[in-house]
């Protein structure tokens, strides 16, 4: 089955899209990601998830083949979940590592599975002689292979540990590293990085001359850089590319130099969100700083132009200015640039529901360089946003219950709010003076 345009695509029915583990190979990017069924609860694996690998190709991002299931569970022998993982052209063949749930033993046990038809399907492969450590504290899975300069296939796992340096052991997360010249024997290099939590699904990159990590802690992506495969490492300046919703990003590389990112936006239950979701596309892009920008994959955007609005000026060095300027689908794009008066408190867009009985706010403040997202109270942030006076520019994506913003082309946020059938957008400011202009609109 075809399908246009990915971004913020979820499968039919009580299906959602989870973990996303996406390879670039003779020009065609493959996106394989855990098909979630009801939210982590499956109907026959329960809460283990049931999560089989779901895939899709593409070789221009614009049109999408729907390919069959890659990496199927065995329910009748136990196996309950395929967890996140990564994929390796290793040798002339292709190799998918994740981590295995099972009804006959604890926790994740590492699994390598392979390709003998060009990532279309995988089958089980031999048991990696990789055993959990013993300080492990259960979890070991989500892992990521590489080749590295040394031509030895490297392994980031995600794992527990205990620091024993004190009177008692204190439990914290880590990012073990191994590295294999057969897939089947292991030697434990050290460990990359420790985190409070358990670091889930890593990935590792070079790009613009940095070598990069990234890793997850509540579905936000954080980022390391180094001028060194493994170090040392620094925190860039912002160290969060992909903020909270747009979860669990891993990249692979694209045409002309571009790495591509994809995450999910996790479905709301009862106001609270839960795992699996829509897609959300990203493109990579290096900064100065060794941090890491992230914008809308241009290809995957609404691209029939609409009625847009007329620039809008508003000022309001007390209270609230604000102005409605049209009604849209529940699936739309709005560009535009917003000049702002220095000392200018807050400005942003409102989207709201007809009856004005659900609001998304869209909240810039310039003194904090802070962006919101949310409904009644923001629900995410993104912080260290430079904004402007003379214009910052914007790409709001709405499709659905999902409202996708870009920021200068170098930040995004996402949440997922409400869905209407329609849109009243509305522009604001408080305490200042804004203008929107450069308005333009797209729709599917």
């Amino acid at each position: 089955m075809l399908e246009r345009r990915m971004n913020h695509w979820k499968p039919r029915g009580n299906c959602f899209a989870g973990d996303c583990m996406p390879f670039y190979r003779d020009g065609v990017f493959h996106l394989y990601y855990l098909l979630d069924v009801g939210h982590h609860r499956h109907p026959i694996a329960g809460t283990l998830g049931g999560h089989q690998y779901a895939h899709a190709t593409s070789s221009d991002l614009v049109t999408w083949r729907h390919e069959k299931l890659a990496l199927t569970l065995d329910f009748e022998n136990g196996e309950c979940s395929n967890c996140t993982g990564s994929i390796l052209e290793y040798r002339g063949s292709i190799y998918a590592f994740y981590a295995l749930r099972s009804r006959y033993f604890p926790g994740e046990a590492i699994r390598i599975a392979v390709s003998t038809d060009g990532g279309f399907t995988f089958r089980p492969w031999r048991l990696p002689e990789l055993p959990a450590p013993p300080d492990s504290n259960g979890a070991f899975r989500d892992p990521m292979a590489f080749i590295g300069e040394d031509g030895l296939v490297h392994l980031l796992i995600s794992s527990g540990a205990n620091d024993r340096s004190g009177t008692h052991p204190v439990r914290h997360g880590e990012v073990a590293h191994y590295t294999t010249e057969d897939l089947i024997h292991y030697r434990r290099e050290g460990t990359l990085i420790r985190t409070w939590c358990i670091p889930e699904c890593c990935d590792y990159f070079r790009l613009g001359g940095l070598y990069y990590y990234t890793y997850n802690l509540a579905w936000e992506t954080h980022a390391r850089c180094s001028e060194h495969p493994f170090g040392p490492w620094r925190i860039p300046p912002n160290d969060v590319p992909a903020s909270r919703f747009c979860a669990v990003m891993k990249t692979a590389q694209w045409k002309d130099g571009r790495r591509i990112g994809a995450g999910w936006v996790p479905t709301m239950e009862n106001g609270v969100p839960v795992f699996g979701g829509r897609l959300a596309f990203r493109e990579v892009i290096p900064e100065n700083d060794g941090s890491l920008g992230t914008k809308f994959v241009d290809e995957m955007l609404p691209d029939r132009p609409g009625t847009a609005p007329d620039a809008v000026s508003l000022r309001a060095e007390n209270g609230l200015a604000l102005k409605s300027v049209g009604m849209y689908p529940n699936a739309f794009r709005l560009d535009g640039t917003i000049s702002f008066a220095p000392g200018t408190e807050e400005f942003g867009l409102a989207v709201m529901s007809r009856t004005q009985d659900y609001r998304a706010y869209l909240a810039f403040h310039p003194s904090a360089r802070t962006v919101s997202i949310g409904m009644m109270a923001p629900e995410t942030t993104i912080r260290r946003v430079a904004m402007e006076e003379a214009g910052v520019s914007f790409r709001l994506v709405r499709t659905g219950d999902v409202f996708d913003l870009e920021i200068d082309g170098r930040r995004t946020i996402v949440s997922s709010l409400f869905d209407s059938p329609d849109s009243l957008v509305s522009f604001y400011a408080s305490g200042g003076a804004a203008e929107f202009r450069d308005l333009k609109l797209f729709t599917w």
